[in-house]
């Protein structure tokens, strides 16, 4: 199991923008995840993950790979969660396929998106999550609160940068 933070070897965190090869790879897995079920159609998360390969706005993503594979992905979005707008950044889309898990890829993408908000001058970061407190908690992220809709139960976190 990799650090808070450190790469397991052979991996690597680039930009999407540098890596719009995985475009269609990321949307896949952001549909599977989570547009299938709550979301936009394949179309609109293939056309927001574009958006995220565009390196002069939010949202911006990055992918984790190893050897020219996709391991995994993180994006910072303005707003991820309407109902509180009043709150940005956010993080956003954190997903490491099943064969890329247990290394330690969704603490380095945490950590990666972290450091682009704080360089952009962001000071908080925000994220919500259905299940991955414990994960988010260990890396100092605080709840805000826990909010149930027709998804289920959300719980709002914030990270000091």
């Amino acid at each position: 199991m990799s650090g808070d933070g450190v790469l397991p070897e052979g991996y690597d965190i680039t930009p999407l923008a540098e890596r719009p090869e995985f475009v269609d790879t990321c949307a896949a897995w952001s549909f599977g995840e989570w547009g299938s079920q709550y979301g936009p159609s394949f179309e609109e998360t293939r056309a927001i993950v574009r958006q995220a390969a565009d390196p002069k706005c939010l949202p911006l993503g990055w992918v984790a790979h190893r050897a020219g594979v996709p391991g995994g992905m993180a994006g910072l979005v303005d707003c991820d969660l309407e109902s509180h707008a009043h709150l940005h950044p956010w993080l956003a889309v954190v997903f490491v396929h099943p064969s890329h898990r247990r290394q330690g890829l969704a603490r380095c993408l945490v950590r990666r998106v972290e450091a682009e908000a704080r360089a952009l001058g962001f000071v908080h970061l925000h994220l919500f999550t259905y299940s991955s407190v414990p994960l988010y908690a260990s890396l100092g992220w605080r709840i805000l609160e826990a909010i149930d809709d027709a998804e289920g139960r959300k719980t709002i976190m914030v990270q000091e940068l």
